[in-house]
C-alpha cells in the first residue's frame, strides 16, 4: 500500500468542539517533542495491491500490509479547492513554472 508520513505527529491532533474549544485527541501529548515520537503514516490512496480473490469478495485485511512510502509532495489528496491549490503549487515548484 502506498503511504505517506504525516507532516506533524498525530499525537498533537485536536478536535474542535461546537463552541470552538480545542480538545486534544491524545491529552498530555502536546508537550512531547516531535523527535521523541514515532513517525505515523496514512494511506495515500495512490495504490494498493491485494489478492484478486480478496478484492472479488470485497475484503480488505490490512493486518499484514507492507507500506511503500511516498514523499509527501507525491501524495496530495485532492478533496477540495485548498487541496487543489496545494497540488498546483507543488506542480509548479517541481516544473519551475511561473504561477497563473
Amino acid at each position: 500500500m502506498a503511504v505517506s508520513r504525516f507532516s506533524v505527529p498525530v499525537e498533537w491532533a485536536f478536535r474542535i468542539a461546537a463552541d470552538g474549544t480545542l480538545m486534544p485527541c491524545q491529552p498530555g501529548m502536546a508537550m512531547v517533542r516531535s523527535q521523541d515520537l514515532q513517525p505515523a503514516y496514512y494511506d495515500s490512496g495512490t495504490f494498493i495491491f491485494i489478492p484478486g480473490h480478496d478484492a472479488m469478495r470485497g475484503e480488505l485485511d490490512l493486518s499484514a500490509a507492507i507500506g511503500f512510502e511516498l514523499p509527501r509532495y507525491k501524495a496530495v489528496d485532492i478533496d477540495d479547492a485548498e487541496d487543489m491549490e496545494l497540488a498546483k503549487v507543488i506542480f509548479r515548484g517541481l516544473r519551475g513554472a511561473a504561477p497563473d
